[in-house]
């Protein structure tokens, strides 16, 4: 995440906290974002797998989803 990183440390430990008490597939989605910022693909690719579980219809998770294992193949 660059220099920024413990910003993006502290916004994904409170997605997370968020999301032990409640699951919701946009704020999982968002966390998903978070982690491609920091590019974090992997974990991007697992939020996003299990968005789709709880969302199948969620385009946008579908759409990142290819970008996200798109660019891991090419690492």
């Amino acid at each position: 995440c660059g220099f920024k990183y413990s910003r993006f440390d502290s916004l994904i430990q409170h997605i997370q906290n968020y999301l032990e008490l409640q699951e919701n597939s946009d704020i999982r989605l968002t966390l998903a974002k978070v982690y491609v910022c920091c590019n974090r693909l992997r974990q991007a690719l697992g939020e996003l797998e299990h968005v789709l579980t709880i969302n199948p219809k969620l385009n946008e998770a579908s759409e990142l989803l290819a970008v996200v294992s798109e660019s891991i193949k090419q690492d």
